[in-house]
């Protein structure tokens, strides 16, 4: 194969133990900078991520939506991880290696280089 088949790995394929180590220190104690924005030191409270959706026995409407706006960063967080998840192909999508014309757009019987396998 040649070199110019090669392409070089994507943003996520080159940085990840970098972002392994970022993640670490945004999320997990003692450090969980992420948390003291809002004076929390974890995900419960106001980052919790999934107990804001969560319908409870004998509870109104407006208790409902009162656990969206108690937990209003684990709603943003939640939300975002979704768009990352099901969007992110659509978001970052690397574009494809040009790996030559291989025939196509070619009139039949037209001569194909020795050097080019198909």
């Amino acid at each position: 194969m040649h070199r110019a088949d090669i392409t070089k790995p994507a943003f996520p394929g080159r940085r990840r133990y970098w972002i392994m180590a970022l993640a670490m220190v945004l999320f997990l104690p003692p450090l969980s900078f992420l948390f003291q924005f809002t004076g929390d030191s974890n995900f419960c409270g106001t980052w919790c991520p999934r107990m804001f959706f969560v319908w409870r026995k004998g509870a109104s409407l407006d208790a409902y939506f009162m656990g969206y706006l108690r937990s209003y960063m684990g709603v943003a967080l939640v939300f975002g991880i979704l768009l990352t998840t099901f969007f992110r192909p659509v978001l970052v999508q690397p574009p494809l290696p040009h790996r030559g014309n291989h025939g196509v757009g070619k009139p039949a019987g037209a001569p194909v280089p020795e050097n080019q396998f198909c």
